[in-house]
């Protein structure tokens, strides 16, 4: 093995050593900030991919995911990543695509190291978005989902009302 492997497998080895270390609750959570990037998947590059992006209140392209409730309800196939970044700035992703009459959705917190220990995965099938007002705020909600009781639903985005 030369140089560069041992040195890959190394940090291999160190990152998994800590996941367990804090999942057992041996090591503090904030250490895995330390081991675990955030800075590949910027506020910057998320905005340049076309994703509507959450940062605090501050919300970017919030017409991608009109259209994309839009070419839902004609049936037109599309898909749409949200991201939201969390008070660390960790990305927690969202990811619908609508194909033949659903949404399928997937909700990855895989890399918010300050997430639940297991760095949650979920995903789903929803018949539609719906946009939903009330109290100082607009409520983008995925409905009518196959793992959810009725009347239950997924918020996507929450963003002040205008």
């Amino acid at each position: 093995m030369n140089l560069a492997k041992i040195t890959v497998w190394c940090g291999l080895c160190a990152v998994v050593l800590v996941l367990v270390l804090v999942s057992k609750g041996l090591v503090p959570k904030r250490v895995v900030s330390e081991v675990i990037p955030r800075a590949d998947y910027t506020v910057e590059r998320a905005i340049q991919q076309g994703d509507v992006v959450s940062v605090g209140l501050k919300i970017h392209h919030l017409d991608q995911l009109e259209q994309f409730m839009k070419a839902s309800k004609e049936g037109t196939p599309s898909h749409l990543r949200i991201t939201a970044y969390t008070t660390e700035g960790y990305p927690v992703f969202t990811d619908l695509v609508f194909r033949e009459g659903s949404i399928g959705y997937t909700y990855d917190m895989s890399r918010n190291a300050f997430g639940e220990v297991d760095r949650e995965m979920r995903t789903d099938r929803c018949s539609r978005v719906m946009k939903k007002h009330g109290d100082g705020w607009t409520q983008y909600m995925l409905v009518d989902c196959d793992n959810l009781m009725d009347g239950m639903g997924y918020s996507i985005l929450s963003i002040p009302a205008s």
